[in-house]
């Protein structure tokens, strides 16, 4: 059993992990949009890989260009208001690039976010995908699937 033991103290030793719901998303520095975030995606970091045919048919990696771009997708649900699809039709119509700032907030830190858990997508674009409605389901909220194009992401404690 020293074995578990020791797993279990090398686990505990790292702290409260950040639970996948304590996050807070804002669009275009709007706080009343951020309450209607239902779901999101962190994006990725890397580079591309360059790949190099070597003598005798070896192949060799090595880092590239930096993916400053990229695609997430946020989920939604709307207000009475319309407050969304305004947002949404605003920003498509009118090409508009938005910044959207998504923070890891957990409650152990009292929603402050650590600097490498902010990070803003920069010069974004929107688009809705279809949004459900059904007379079946009457415990369902409207929920838009938004796909988020960005141009350039920043990471707070990374200094980029």
């Amino acid at each position: 059993m020293p074995f578990l033991q020791d797993a279990y103290a090398q686990n505990a030793a790292v702290g409260e992990k950040i639970s996948a719901y304590e996050f807070r998303a804002t669009l275009d520095n709007n706080p009343d949009l951020s309450v209607l975030v239902r779901s999101s995606q962190i994006p990725g970091i890397g580079r591309e890989v360059i790949e190099d045919k070597t003598s005798m048919g070896l192949t060799m990696n090595q880092h590239g260009a930096l993916k400053n771009a990229g695609e997430i997708s946020l989920q939604c649900v709307e207000s009475g208001d319309a407050r969304l699809v305004q947002f949404i039709i605003d920003a498509v119509h009118n090409r508009r690039y938005i910044d959207i700032q998504l923070e890891l907030t957990p409650e152990s830190k009292s929603g402050v976010a650590n600097a490498y858990h902010d990070i803003t997508l920069l010069h974004s674009l929107l688009a809705s995908e279809a949004a459900d409605v059904s007379t079946d389901d009457t415990t369902a909220l409207l929920k838009f699937p938004i796909n988020v194009t960005y141009n350039w992401i920043r990471v707070a404690g990374a200094g980029v």
